[in-house]
């Protein structure tokens, strides 16, 4: 147990939450607990057998604090004499502060497996593509675009300190509405307002594809009859200049009863790449 723990000092490594899906890549450094008296006395000997080894965990990818609470396990990827690449899974961590990434666990719960060159690089160096025509279907979507919406749910409840009251609707039922909900704005430190947002998600498996303004009047029409304060558009589609143009006057349009906003897909990539487990998700 002891030349492992010394493998492993500042290695990569991919985070697991309970179900074994993937939260985050960092960095990890194992420690031993062994205590400062020696081996042969009889108090280290009777210590000894109930110390773990301890973990730190840093340099985490994701810029989302609550993945810390929720992770359960992990790999770290360890290279040895240039040539020898190995995996060490790791289950059932302990955290053992209630601040930082620190775990203890049982050595009895390390698995290693000899590992091959290309896997040692893509938990080391991790490529965050985002292929937006392979986007992946979830369990009970129908297409694509209905993943798609399902991704733009889960960016509005990674933030639910801010939103609330979340009414997700079926595909083909929306009426102009993907979702609906609400989100708290500070006007003060201690006084704060809730406004009424209608989420309108539109996808194409080609980003290229140009967004609308006939089918955007269109939506924001049906949207109307809602009364929202917000009406958020998410896309992946092209929106080129002209169209951007015209979204800013619809939005100075003192006449509309709500107030339009528009995120397009290098905002959401942004995001994604900053929330690896909802990257691993859907790509």
């Amino acid at each position: 147990m002891t030349d492992l723990l010394d493998e492993i000092r500042n290695n990569p490594c991919v985070l697991y939450d309970v179900n074994g899906d993937v939260l985050d890549y960092a960095s990890c450094r194992a420690e031993s607990l062994a205590p400062s008296v020696s081996a042969s006395t009889p108090a280290a000997q009777a210590v000894m057998p109930n110390i773990k080894p301890t973990l730190m965990v840093f340099h985490s990818r994701s810029k989302d604090p609550v993945i810390t609470e929720n992770v359960k396990s992990l790999s770290v990827v360890v290279c040895i004499r240039g040539d020898n690449f190995f995996e060490v899974t790791i289950d059932n961590l302990q955290r053992s502060s209630a601040t930082g990434l620190n775990f203890t666990f049982d050595p009895s719960q390390v698995v290693e497996q000899p590992i091959d060159e290309a896997r040692y690089n893509q938990v080391k160096h991790p490529q965050i593509v985002i292929d937006w025509s392979k986007i992946k279907m979830q369990p009970g979507n129908s297409s694509q675009g209905q993943a798609f919406e399902e991704l733009c749910r889960d960016v509005v409840l990674k933030n639910l300190d801010l939103f609330s009251n979340h009414i997700f609707l079926p595909e083909g039922t929306d009426g102009g509405r993907d979702g609906v909900y609400e989100a708290k704005l500070s006007i003060f430190p201690t006084r704060s307002i809730t406004m009424k947002c209608i989420m309108q998600c539109k996808y194409s498996v080609n980003p290229e594809t140009k967004i609308t303004r006939t089918e955007i009047y269109d939506e924001m029409l049906k949207v109307m009859v809602h009364k929202p304060d917000y009406y958020v558009l998410v896309t992946n589609r092209k929106a080129i200049s002209s169209f951007v143009d015209w979204f800013d006057k619809v939005r100075e349009n003192k006449h509309l009863p709500f107030i339009p906003v528009l995120v397009l897909r290098t905002t959401l990539e942004a995001f994604i790449s900053n929330h690896i487990d909802i990257w691993h998700k859907y790509f």
